[in-house]
């Protein structure tokens, strides 16, 4: 459950990591790289959180 939940965020974080570096650098934000840095980690967190509940929940029954 703790490797599918970590390999499912961390494909979701990339992913986030992608799309907001590009946004961000069509944008000529002056920072595009920390920027995206920083909301994929606040992306991970919360698919992290998301995806251990899931799990959780499914197992409890």
């Amino acid at each position: 459950m703790k490797r599918t939940c970590l390999k499912l965020s961390l494909i979701v974080g990339s992913v986030a990591f992608i799309v907001t570096y590009f946004v961000t650098f069509l944008m000529e934000s002056p920072r595009p790289f920390s920027a995206s840095l920083v909301v994929a980690f606040l992306i991970f967190e919360i698919s992290y959180y998301y995806f251990f509940n899931k799990g959780k929940r499914q197992y409890d029954l």
